[in-house]
């Protein structure tokens, strides 16, 4: 989960070479072009780790020696309020360091932190500093409390406000590998949209989604998908993140291929659609890593899951068309499903427009641990289980005009065409319609 310290920055000197400015927007996750060190890195663990999006330990900077320099670098001078660091390992013991700033790629640092870390979570834990406008942060590490030489950080964050009068970035995406790369420049020049053609994208690897990247096609001619020579093999999910923050995901078909023969189990379950593998329970209080969320208009198919998204707060879900998931696990993989995850808002606006249908062996819809939750005139049908499957956890949630029927067509036991289990179940199925409910 992200935890957010109210440790006020330590031994801050500015100097007038670092200015406050009016003209900025709302706090935000900013962009990082790039992250460098000072040589003490690990050939296995490059810096470029931390901007991944990715807090696994297998996916950190490995930094050896006494001190080491770790520096994020924006692709211009932005309002910098707080540094979020997730540290390799970082639950099981403390790191003695300090966070340096400056105004440019050259030129004297400003020291704005000094202290150790929490000591009580691996995943991110953000200190305040003041507002200031810099370019690059440093982050020099000292030693940590296993007394070993390696530095390890997983993933750093940072959080402003980004100059009001930056016109956005908009790129055409044209070569048919080019995807990663097209996402990974469009969040070195700090964030904006990737447009893709009418055409199909293929991966090799997962698609890892970066801060205020926004990913928009033409339509479902618009496919991402994998190449012929590893479509029946990879068991990874097209677009993945751990922690992502402000992204629009709108127009195109995400055509995985897990097997369709009602008689087979292809046990691929990352084989997903979309896989956001955040932290944090937000039905219990708790920060989530992946935030504000927006998709519009996208198709799934052949997927174990056509989305699983858990970890995650600020998700909005407009007309999807999410069918012929699930044929893995009985029970276990659906056409998509949110666990631990707040405010969300789901709308058809046609009914035959999008839809939730024809999975041969999972749900139409499966929730858990939510908070604040509205489905508006959803079409979900013909799901070998539950239409709408909700449990462990339901708070505030309002369904308005659903379209729910023709499922349970092949259940694992007893089947409804919509329930919540367990409790609470805090539900009204028959709410009413909320106007301007999409922020």
């Amino acid at each position: 989960m992200i935890i957010k310290n109210k440790i006020l920055a330590g031994c801050l000197a500015l100097t007038a070479s670092i200015a406050y400015s009016a003209a900025y927007s709302a706090e935000s996750a900013i962009g990082i072009a790039t992250a460098f060190d000072d040589g003490s890195g690990h050939a296995n663990y490059p810096a470029t780790n931390v901007i991944d999006g990715d807090t696994s330990f297998a996916s950190r900077w490995a930094g050896y020696g006494s001190p080491v320099n770790l520096t994020v670098q924006l692709a211009q001078p932005t309002l910098v309020s707080e540094v979020g660091i997730a540290w390799g390992r970082g639950d099981q013991r403390t790191y003695k360091f300090e966070i340096y700033v400056r105004p440019d790629t050259s030129g004297s640092w400003t020291r704005v932190f000094n202290g150790e870390s929490s000591g009580t979570t691996a995943e991110i834990d953000f200190i305040d500093i003041a507002d200031i406008e810099v370019q690059e942060v440093r982050i020099k590490t000292h030693s940590n409390s296993a007394s070993t030489n390696w530095t390890d950080i997983t993933e750093v964050k940072l959080l402003g406000q980004a100059p009001d009068n930056l016109e956005p970035e908009s790129e055409i995406c044209v070569g048919s590998y080019d995807l990663p790369d097209c996402v990974a420049a469009m969040s070195a020049k700090g964030g904006g949209t990737v447009n893709l053609e009418a055409k199909t994208y293929y991966l090799t690897e997962s698609l890892i989604l970066k801060d205020n990247v926004n990913i928009v096609g033409q339509g479902y001619d618009t496919v991402i998908t994998w190449p012929d020579s590893i479509a029946d093999s990879i068991n990874e999910p097209l677009l993945y993140a751990t922690a992502v923050n402000n992204v629009e995901l709108r127009d195109f078909k995400l055509r995985c291929h897990i097997n369709q023969d009602p008689n087979s189990y292809d046990l691929r379950n990352d084989h997903m659609g979309l896989f956001l593998e955040g932290s944090g329970d937000p039905s219990q209080g708790e920060a989530t890593s992946n935030n504000n969320l927006y998709m519009e208009r996208i198709e799934a198919m052949y997927c174990s899951n056509g989305m699983h998204i858990k970890g995650a707060t600020g998700v909005t879900a407009i007309d999807l068309k999410l069918h012929n998931n699930g044929n893995t696990e009985t029970d276990l993989f659906h056409n998509i499903y949110f666990r631990r995850v707040a405010d969300l808002v789901m709308i058809q606006t046609d009914d035959n427009v999008g839809g939730y249908y024809d999975s041969l062996r999972g749900h139409g819809i499966r929730a858990s641990h939510i908070k604040n939750a509205y489905l508006e005139n959803l079409k979900v049908t013909n799901n070998a289980d539950h239409g709408l499957h909700f449990t462990d956890g339901i708070y505030d949630t309002r369904f308005v005009n659903l379209n729910v029927y023709g499922n349970c067509a092949n259940p694992s036991g007893t089947c409804n065409q919509i329930k919540c289990y367990g409790s609470p179940c805090d539900i009204d199925y028959d709410a009413e319609v909320e106007t301007n409910i999409i922020k």
